[in-house]
């Protein structure tokens, strides 16, 4: 959940997490904020009233003139190709690896949707956790202790695999569990 506040030029707003973290200045056109899983709020040049409940219309200052815009209004709507292509992401990496979401991130980094190049981010640190644990498992086989890790990777790789492919083909965010974070 983010705290957004306007600096008072048009092209600038300060973001801060909730709970005391630094603040971060974004300058340049405003495209996208992200509030949390599902809600954003698209901004292109001007600034919008921040204190207005949730809920309740939100008026977009505009150097055209002010619009009045109801939350559901504001809601991200992601094309049914990047779902698809989030959806095949994650589900590539239970046969792949992390081939699939490498690929998708490499080619989508620079002109993609922002959602669909954090979905195969969070796809590929998750993968590449997999294969450190895999690593680390056929280390540890020597003592025979790896025989029985390598059956729980799999079996992890295949349900947080599922589960991201179901939520990315609903349009959700979704952040796997116990993955370093590598790639930011």
């Amino acid at each position: 959940m983010f705290v957004a506040e306007d600096v008072g030029h048009e092209s600038m707003l300060k973001v801060r997490p909730i709970g005391g973290n630094p603040p971060a200045v974004r300058k340049g056109p405003i495209r996208r904020l992200f509030f949390d899983k599902k809600f954003s709020m698209i901004v292109s040049a001007g600034h919008t009233d921040w204190n207005a409940t949730p809920g309740t219309p939100r008026k977009i200052h505009h150097p055209t003139g002010s619009v009045n815009m109801d939350s559901n209004d504001l809601v991200e709507s992601v094309s049914k190709d990047d779902r698809n292509i989030a959806a095949l992401t994650h589900a590539g990496g239970i046969i792949f690896g992390f081939i699939p979401s490498l690929i998708v991130y490499l080619l989508k980094k620079d002109s993609g949707s922002v959602w669909l190049v954090q979905q195969s981010r969070e796809a590929l640190n998750f993968q590449i956790t997999v294969l450190i644990a895999c690593v680390v498992a056929s280390i540890l086989s020597a003592l025979l202790i790896g025989l029985f890790i390598f059956p729980l990777i799999f079996i992890a790789n295949l349900i947080f695999c599922v589960i991201a492919a179901v939520k990315a083909s609903n349009g959700e965010v979704y952040r796997y569990p116990l993955t370093l974070r590598l790639l930011n």
